[in-house]
């Protein structure tokens, strides 16, 4: 293992880590993305059963029914929520092979006002603005997962730009290697630890009803 760029000495991690398959490190993550990409592989299934397709985008929403959550088709601006909507999910298909389970897409994940205080920065417990998240299966063109998440600006006026601080983390394999990093490089996004990711991903997972697969449902 090496590390590039400078260690976070606040949160105990480096920056940027490149791990080999010799390391102890290396089959850690390897367990650990294998169960993200397992709930993304549920997520893509859902949207295709319970989504509205629009263009090159699935869009479902997830409201509050008295104990339970329900899925509708589609989603709405923020403005038109209705006042038990949890989140919605959309996600952007980049690229797909069903014949060998391959796929790269991005899914965006909005919180509605049921569902604020569900999504919120680990650190301080603030509501999230939105999560992004994007995904490949298929090495040859890219394997690996990106984790963004926003947040309201503390300070608009020196952010200008920047509209939200971000947490951000990424785990891209490349050849041989795992490279980590747990911060993009701009001093406007925060670090974003495994613990962090997991538990994101974790929480959005609970909130997404089971339904049956396609595949399931052709028999």
């Amino acid at each position: 293992m090496f590390n590039e760029g400078d260690g976070i000495a606040s949160h105990g991690l480096d920056q940027k880590c490149v791990y080999a398959p010799t390391d102890a490190e290396f089959q850690r993550y390897c367990e650990l993305l294998g169960g993200f990409f397992e709930k993304f592989t549920r997520w893509q299934e859902i949207l295709q059963v319970k989504g509205k397709k629009d263009y090159e985008w699935l869009e479902l929403s997830i409201l509050r029914s008295g104990n339970d959550f329900s899925i509708v088709p589609g989603t709405s601006v923020a403005k038109d929520d209705l006042p038990n909507k949890i989140l919605e999910l959309r996600q952007r298909i980049d690229y797909s092979d069903p014949d060998i389970g391959h796929f790269g897409a991005s899914f965006f994940i909005r919180p509605g006002s049921a569902g604020e205080q569900l999504l919120t920065d680990q650190e301080d417990e603030t509501p999230l603005e939105s999560v992004k998240i994007k995904v490949g299966t298929q090495p040859p063109v890219w394997k690996g997962i990106k984790v963004e998440t926003e947040r309201p600006a503390e300070n608009p006026k020196v952010v200008r730009d920047y509209h939200y601080n971000y947490r951000a983390a990424s785990y891209d394999f490349w050849g041989n290697t795992l490279k980590v990093s747990h911060q993009y490089p701009h001093p406007l996004y925060g670090v974003m630890t495994d613990g962090m990711a997991t538990s994101l991903i974790n929480t959005i997972d609970a909130l997404i009803p089971k339904v049956t697969p396609v595949s399931q449902q052709a028999r």
